[in-house]
């Protein structure tokens, strides 16, 4: 199969609570996607920053993507190559729009998906979600920085949809 996703992961960022200053939830929602996705340059030919936030968005009013301490929005585009950005946070948040389990979120996995591309995007999920359970389980309490990027280093290159990753630092 074909390299259709460009990885990203963001291993400390500080989020801004002005992101949350909206009675709204879905705006505060937007506002934080697309602080999240500022951290990378996206390939705006490909990807329009504002459809993107919005797509994630409606997903998310179907029921919340956070559990367990982290969140996983997803959506499907009309794009060739899909991203992931794995970010996590240097403290932890309350979901916007609510966690299953009420615990805050530590980590977002934000991941966009060609939109024909169902088999990938199945597959990516449950790596991703396995991936995600296991930190959680071997590492209980804080997830360093270095474990982090290790797990999902380590997880990603088992897909051969993977065609980069790539660390970002926090501006």
């Amino acid at each position: 199969m074909a390299s259709v996703y460009n990885a990203y992961i963001v291993p400390n960022l500080k989020i801004d609570r002005s992101l949350f200053s909206s009675n709204e939830k879905y705006e505060c929602l937007y506002n934080l996607f697309k602080y999240c996705l500022g951290q990378i340059n996206l390939p705006t030919a490909q990807l329009d920053l504002d459809i993107v936030c919005q797509a994630l968005c409606s997903r998310e009013q179907l029921g919340s993507t956070a559990w367990g301490g982290y969140a996983l929005p997803h959506t499907k585009l009309p794009t060739k190559k899909g991203l992931i950005l794995s970010i996590r946070l240097k403290e932890p948040i309350s979901w916007p729009t609510g966690s299953m389990d009420g615990r805050p979120t530590s980590i977002i996995i934000i991941v966009v998906t060609p939109e024909n591309s169902t088999g990938a995007h199945l597959k990516l999920m449950a790596t991703i979600d396995r991936s995600l359970k296991r930190m959680f389980k071997e590492h209980v309490g804080k997830i360093k920085e270095v474990i982090f990027k290790k797990v999902f280093i380590e997880n990603l290159n088992e897909l051969n949809e993977i065609s980069s990753i790539k660390i970002v630092y926090p501006n």
